[in-house]
C-alpha cells in the first residue's frame, strides 16, 4: 500500500473493523487466506471463528497494525507492497484486497504479480470503490466538483479509481477468471426503494462498492 502522508495518518480503527459480508464469498473448503491490507486482522479473525482451522496471514504496511494481528493469531507482515511482494501465495487458497488497490501506484502490475505465484484454482476476492456512486459522479458532471474527502469513494488516500467494467478489466488483465460481482449498496431503505423502482436501471449508480469474486484457472 501507498505510504503517503494522508494513507499513514489514518487510524487504525479506520481499517480495523471486520468484513463479515466477505465470510459467505469464500469457497466451501480451503487451507489458507491472505487479507493483503488487512490491518490488525479483523476480517481474518472472524474467518478463523468460521473456520478455526485455516491459516490466516495478514499483510500490511503498518508495523503497529501487524503486531496486532500476530497478537490477534495470526501470521502477519509488514510489506509496503507497492515496493514488494512477500513470498506467502506460493501455496495459499484464498487472497484478499478489500479496498486496497485503489491506494497502490500500479495495481494492474502488482495484481498480475501476485496471481503469477498463485497456485492454478486459487480464489481472489476483491473489493473496489465505485466512481459511478453518484455522490461523486453527479458533483463531477453537474457541479465540476472533484473533491476528495477524508473517507468513503473519494477518499484522499486513492491513488486509483474504478467502475465496475474497469475493475473487470483489472481482474482480467491480470489473468482471472471472475465468478461472482456483487452491488454493495449503502444503508438505508431509499437506496433499495430507489434501485426497485428504477427496476435495476440505476443500480451502477447507487452502489458505493463493488466486490469481485475471481479464480485463477486451473492448468488444462
Amino acid at each position: 500500500m501507498s505510504h503517503n502522508r494522508f494513507y499513514l495518518e489514518k487510524h487504525n480503527d479506520y481499517y480495523g473493523h471486520a468484513r463479515l459480508e466477505i465470510l459467505d464469498l469464500l469457497p466451501a473448503h480451503f487451507g489458507s487466506v491472505v487479507d493483503v491490507g488487512g490491518s490488525s486482522g479483523a476480517t481474518l479473525s472472524a474467518i478463523k471463528a468460521r473456520w478455526p482451522a485455516v491459516r490466516t496471514i495478514c499483510i500490511d504496511a503498518h508495523e503497529e497494525s501487524v503486531i496486532l494481528a500476530r497478537r490477534n493469531g495470526h501470521d502477519a507482515f509488514v510489506c509496503d507492497l507497492d515496493k514488494s511482494t512477500p513470498d506467502v501465495f506460493r501455496t495459499v487458497d484464498v487472497v484478499m484486497f478489500l479496498d486496497v488497490l485503489e491506494h497502490l501506484t500500479d495495481p494492474w502490475s502488482r495484481l498480475a504479480h501476485i496471481v503469477d505465484q498463485l497456485p492454478s484454482g486459487a480464489y481472489i476476492i476483491v473489493s473496489l470503490p465505485n466512481v459511478r456512486f453518484w455522490e461523486a459522479s453527479c458533483r463531477l458532471f453537474f457541479l465540476g466538483e472533484w473533491q476528495l474527502q477524508q473517507a468513503g469513494v473519494l477518499d484522499r488516500t486513492h491513488l486509483r479509481f474504478f467502475t465496475r467494467r474497469t475493475g473487470e478489466d483489472l481482474l482480467r488483465g491480470a489473468g482471472l477468471r471472475i465468478r461472482d460481482i456483487r452491488a454493495r449498496l449503502p444503508g438505508g431503505r431509499r437506496y433499495v426503494l430507489a434501485n426497485a423502482l428504477s427496476l435495476g436501471f440505476v443500480k451502477d449508480f447507487l452502489t458505493e462498492q463493488y466486490l469481485f469474486v475471481a479464480e485463477k484457472p486451473r492448468e488444462s
